[in-house]
């Protein structure tokens, strides 16, 4: 059993500005009297760390531990809260993107033909991971997740990142949209599957005119065609993929941990790489073809990420991550790409 750390003040107040001093429960506008709800117990390993902690009434705090609330809802009102804490400023991180494109052109163009194994797999992964979300009525984009484009305009994800895009932006006033290297582009639902609880969704035309005219300024400059390159339509030709990866099969994937968001330069994103512990225990269509992965250091905040083998086929997307009992670390939940097959057999 593990010793509870009492809570710094710090600490507190960091989850109290995320739930904005309220009770996270939706609905519940308690204020003045909250608790600090560790997600995973103590006793079970859980630590102080911000993903493990909610801000929670002492009604609802009493609920959950009488068992009335589920822990299913606890994460889910904890994506949420952390998906309203993610707003982006278009226009800042576009300028920011440019910028950053001068310092990076040297060395992708030293490296390019010296890819194989998974550098080779994650550079098209990395093509064809784009964020997803929506933007509020400030035009401010909020991600909820990731997905990975499957083929021409044709992206999986998540049923999770699509509901929370569509029911947070609509309360906000906004509307669901990806975020491309080129600029934001609306989408709309192709099809919800039973089997994985995966989506597929359908992307619109995307307003580049704001990449253009900041591309524009460089069109004369020495490296002007080099930095242009960089913004480019997400790859979307058909994909290779393959049903669920093996048991004991190493596999990697793309995601953004909040732990090393202030390390990460160039990429959205961050590659990792685990071996696929065990399937998970088959209660519904929603939990058929999923997998548990060894642990790794960093807790999956962001579902929809493509999940792929060596050589660069799609085996699945992170639908989550899961802490068992006495393991400091977390484990990602993949979801397999039967979906994704049935999408590509179709077009054939």
């Amino acid at each position: 059993m593990s010793d509870r750390k009492a809570l710094s003040e710090k600490e507190r107040h960091i989850i109290l500005r995320e739930a904005g001093y309220r009770c996270a429960v939706p609905g519940c506008n308690t204020i003045l009297a909250i608790d600090i709800h560790h997600m995973v117990e103590v006793s079970k390993g859980g630590g102080n760390e911000p993903s493990n902690l909610l801000a929670l009434c002492p009604t609802h705090h009493a609920l959950y531990h009488r068992g009335e609330i589920t822990q299913e809802s606890i994460k889910q009102w904890k994506t949420r809260i952390v998906a309203l804490n993610q707003v982006v400023d278009v226009s800042a991180e576009i300028d920011k993107k440019v910028q950053e494109s001068f310092a990076r052109r040297e060395t992708l163009q030293k490296s390019g033909d010296q890819r194989k194994g998974f550098a080779l797999a994650t550079s098209e992964f990395y093509w064809r991971t784009c964020r997803t979300g929506f933007v509020d009525r400030y035009q401010r984009f909020v991600t909820t997740g990731y997905c990975c484009f499957v083929d021409k305009k044709l992206a999986i994800t998540t049923v999770e990142v699509v509901d929370y895009a569509l029911e947070i932006g609509g309360a906000r006033g906004g509307s669901p949209r990806i975020w491309t290297q080129l600029g934001l582009a609306p989408f709309t639902i192709r099809e919800r599957f039973d089997i994985g609880n995966l989506a597929a969704i359908e992307m619109g035309e995307i307003d580049d005119r704001h990449v253009k005219a900041l591309l524009k300024k460089y069109e004369n400059e020495e490296h002007g065609k080099s930095i242009a390159s960089l913004f480019s339509d997400p790859l979307q030709t058909p994909v290779r993929s393959r049903i669920a990866p093996f048991l004991g099969e190493r596999v990697g994937f793309l995601h953004a941990p909040r732990n090393s968001e202030d390390y990460r330069s160039f990429s959205d994103v961050q590659f990792d790489s685990a071996d696929v512990a065990f399937n998970m225990t088959l209660k519904g269509k929603d939990d058929f073809l999923q997998y548990v992965l060894t642990p790794v250091p960093s807790h999956i905040q962001d579902r929809g990420s493509p999940v792929f083998t060596e050589d660069g086929l799609l085996v699945g997307i992170l639908r989550d991550s899961i802490r068992l009992t006495g393991e400091p670390s977390w484990r990602p939940v993949v979801s397999g790409a039967l979906a994704v097959q049935i999408l590509l057999q179709r077009k054939k």
